[in-house]
């Protein structure tokens, strides 16, 4: 998608396949897939009248779900067994029937990582242990890996982010908005004032040329009233009223 074809890599995707799980501090490579850890609230419902009202009560954490291929020099199965039974793999002559107390719990975290390689969340699993184990399916009519399937309950889940991812990608994406900002404040201006100087232009119109000086040379030129009076017959009366008897 073009969303995602940023090339300036700041909103880059989490990928599913970026992952590790840790099993008391040992990293198991093996690891096909994991479900990372579910909350849901649980609800209490009253009905007041003819209405339902909806309360949440307490959360409550989902079972985690891994499934491990199975290998001959590092046994997923062998492991899971001995954190199942605390170190007493069954046997025939041991059928283990003892159970398994709180102070059994293990430490699992499941960890995400970058494209690069750097950490970048991580849960951990507080109060674990193993649920049950699936020894997977075997078949002669199948080339496929053998998985074995481990579910884990667990009391809560912490969930962390790495401060150097966030802090490297907010200041990323700080100085990406800095830099948006900046220019459409530049292009905003850069219109604003292509705009000034048309309405400048039309406003500033030339101006009105100066009448022109009257001809000096041979043209007609206004003749002063002395020569009009000189043209007047001699009997004419300026004003006939006043020679009325």
């Amino acid at each position: 998608m073009a969303f995602w074809s940023n090339t300036a890599k700041l909103l880059e995707p989490t990928r599913k396949r970026n992952f590790i799980v840790r099993i008391k501090n040992n990293d198991f490579f093996i690891a096909k897939s994991v479900t990372r850890p579910t909350i849901e609230a649980e609800v209490s419902e009253f009905l007041i009248l003819n209405h339902t009202f909806k309360i949440p009560t307490i959360k409550k954490y989902q079972d985690v779900t891994m499934k491990f291929v199975e290998t001959t020099n590092l046994s997923a199965l062998r492991t899971s067994l001995g954190i199942l039974t605390n170190g007493n793999l069954p046997s025939s002559g041991s059928p283990n029937a003892e159970g398994l107390s709180k102070s059994d719990g293990i430490d699992i975290s499941i960890d995400s990582y970058d494209d690069s390689g750097k950490l970048y969340d991580s849960w951990t699993l507080m109060g674990a242990f193993v649920k049950s184990i699936s020894a997977g399916e075997m078949s002669y009519e199948s080339d496929e890996f053998v998985e074995i399937e481990v579910v884990v309950s667990y009391d809560y889940a912490v969930y962390e982010i790495a401060s150097s991812s966030t802090a490297s990608t907010t200041a990323a994406l700080g100085n990406a908005l800095s830099t948006a900002a900046a220019a459409a404040t530049a292009t905003a201006a850069g219109a604003g004032g292509g705009a000034a100087g048309d309405t400048g232009g039309r406003n500033n119109l030339p101006p009105s040329p100066s009448p022109a000086p009257p001809p000096t040379g041979g043209g007609t030129s206004p003749e002063p009233e002395d020569a009009i009076d000189d043209e007047l017959p001699a009997d004419y009366d300026p004003d006939p009223a006043s020679t009325m008897v």
